[in-house]
């Protein structure tokens, strides 16, 4: 009885599942890789035919299994296991294709299949415009007997105007040739999003590429190298990301930029020259663990810090009269508190920001010898009053007064610079709703009941301790 009753349950259940429109049931389908979209024909009868229509098609070679028995004699593009998948799954689909994304061995490029597949599909469906490419170096590669792997350098030699329909496109550990920019002939105004990540390109290729691209409205380039200098110039560009790379110079120049990502970005402080009116999100921090590989292998590139930005893309040093921060909204940035030219920057950068209404703060973990080091370095400066008294010594900004309404300080450690930090916006800050406090447990519990019983100049304000793990360690409203 009861096995009837689980059947009866699931029948149900699938069912359910059945009576969902197709277009749905495609777009759910759409999510999976193609080995996994082809398996759901199993699942009903009504769904055998529901992958040929989706819109978007993932083949990944690396989950594929391993190849057997291929044919000896190989013809273009079908190879290996994985060009033989695509040619019988292309041979099958009847879909509008809008997405394709391919992960593949390096081999796939020595033997000409990637060029193949892609021309292929940008040829036969005109209304793709997502094309997602990425070379698998990390996860073993299966070495059948019956072609070599040829040079182990992956390059990129794709034909002129190759992605001129495309709307993003995505591209992910390769090397970009002296012919690679002509693919991005005719992109113009049409390609909108481009993500670069551990790509190796020379000066004249990556500024070549984004020459040719000026409508795009998203750029990331994460982890790659070979280049010295970026010239960002593309006037419509609303997000950018840098990430992770090393470089002389970066000029940017996108009156219309509204978010800016800067991760451990290895550059000299002078290098970095900003040019913008409508920056709202602005993010930066400076992994130490990037800080360490820098000095490791002896890059020769200072880590662009947080208070590096704030003093050379800003007039606090007389080097930038224009102010980049009038606009910004939210600002998610790695500082120590504890150093007062930091603190200094921090404060200056407050006054200039008139419209700031999130400040997320993290406190980058300092060890005994950068502690230090610190300490005698010229990053501490002398102050004409105590160092404890120098946000009580601060005027007010019109931040504080009208627009801050959410503050977040990480890695709080109870020192005195932080604490002093928490009670100037506890005490002066107008609007403010809500202020989180994360560190570890033992410090919560020491500074928590201070920090609540200081007065408040908003009275919207309730604070959030949390400890590192994420639980609450007390709240007050």
């Amino acid at each position: 009885m009861r096995k009837e009753e689980d059947e009866t349950a699931l029948h149900a259940s699938s069912d359910r599942l059945s009576d969902l429109p197709n277009e749905l049931l495609t777009m759910v389908i759409s999510s999976l890789s193609v080995t996994e979209a082809v398996r759901t024909s199993t699942l009903a009868k009504s769904w055998q035919e529901l992958w040929r229509h989706v819109e978007h098609l993932e083949f990944d070679e690396t989950t594929m299994s391993r190849p057997s028995i291929l044919p000896a004699k190989r013809q273009i593009g079908t190879g290996s296991l994985y060009g033989t998948v695509i040619g019988v799954v292309f041979n099958s689909y009847v879909g509008d294709l809008t997405s394709v994304s391919f992960k593949h061995f390096p081999r796939s490029i020595a033997v000409g299949e990637l060029d193949f597949w892609v021309d292929f599909v940008l040829n036969k469906f005109k209304k793709i415009n997502s094309l997602r490419l990425e070379c698998e170096r990390l996860v073993p590669e299966p070495k059948p007997p019956f072609f070599s792997m040829g040079s182990k350098t992956v390059k990129l030699n794709f034909r002129p105007m190759n992605f001129s329909n495309l709307n993003s496109l995505e591209l992910t550990n390769y090397t970009m040739t002296m012919s690679t920019p002509e693919a991005f002939n005719g992109c113009g105004w049409k390609l909108k999003i481009l993500k670069l990540k551990n790509m190796r390109m020379s000066d004249d290729i990556i500024n070549g590429v984004l020459r040719k691209c000026l409508g795009l409205e998203s750029l990331s380039i994460v982890e790659s190298k070979g280049f010295k200098t970026l010239e960002i110039n593309n006037p419509w560009l609303k997000f950018l990301e840098l990430g992770w790379l090393i470089v002389n110079e970066v000029d940017l120049s996108v009156e219309r930029l509204e978010t800016l990502v800067v991760d451990s970005l290895m550059c000299p402080p002078k290098g970095l020259k900003i040019y913008t009116v409508n920056m709202r999100i602005f993010h930066v921090s400076c992994n130490s663990i990037a800080q360490r590989m820098r000095i490791q292998q002896s890059y020769g590139q200072p880590l662009l810090k947080t208070q590096d930005i704030f003093e050379y893309c800003s007039d606090l040093l007389g080097y930038n009269s224009f102010n980049i921060f009038q606009n910004i909204l939210i600002a998610s940035i790695d500082l120590d508190l504890n150093n007062i030219r930091e603190s200094m920057a921090l404060s200056y950068i407050l006054r200039l920001s008139l419209c700031l209404e999130t400040l997320e703060i993290t406190i980058p973990p300092v060890e005994e010898d950068e502690c230090s080091a610190a300490n005698n370095s010229y990053d501490n400066i002398c102050l004409p009053f105590p160092t404890s008294l120098f946000w009580e010594r601060n005027n007010l900004y019109n931040c504080m007064n009208h627009t801050l309404k959410f503050a977040t300080i990480k890695g709080f450690t109870g020192k005195e610079q932080e604490v002093k930090f928490i009670e100037h916006v506890i005490k002066n800050a107008t609007i403010i709703k809500k202020i989180t406090i994360i560190g570890d447990s033992a410090t919560i519990a020491k500074e928590a009941e201070a920090l609540l019983i200081l007065p408040r100049n908003s009275i919207y304000l309730s604070i959030v301790f949390k400890s590192e793990s994420n639980d609450v360690a007390q709240l007050t409203s």
